[in-house]
Parts: structure tokens; sequence; C-alpha cells
């Protein structure tokens, strides 16, 4: 579940997230709720890095559209 996901990241990870929820959405939207399930359904996808840090640092972090 997203809960699990979200209780197994690191303040690291949680720090990564909030970065890319910066970056990619603009402030007091809806954009920024949709960009953190973005992140955390790719977090929990085995196609790609199973933490926030590592999606983060990966090629095209921040191409959210395809997830």
């Amino acid at each position: 579940m997203i809960l699990e996901t979200l209780l197994a990241l690191t303040p690291l990870d949680y720090d990564h997230l909030a970065r890319t929820i910066q970056v990619e959405a603009a402030v007091n939207t809806f954009d920024e709720y949709c960009v953190a399930v973005s992140v955390i359904n790719r977090v929990r996808s085995p196609r790609f890095p199973n933490n926030v840090c590592l999606l983060y640092t990966s090629p095209s972090p921040r191409d959210l559209s395809t997830s």
C-alpha cells in the first residue's frame, strides 16, 4: 500500500520528494498532490528505483508524465 511506502521513506527521501514537488508543481495547487502521487507510484513500481533519492537522481528525473 501507499502508506507502507510512505512509512518506509527516509528523511532524505522526503527531502527529495519535497524538492521534486517544488520543481514540478505550481504552489498551492492540486498539481503538488499529483506530482507526489506520481513519485510514490514510481517508487512502488518494479520498473523504477525503489527510493525517492535514486528516482530523483536517475536519468530524466523531472519527466513524471510517463508513470
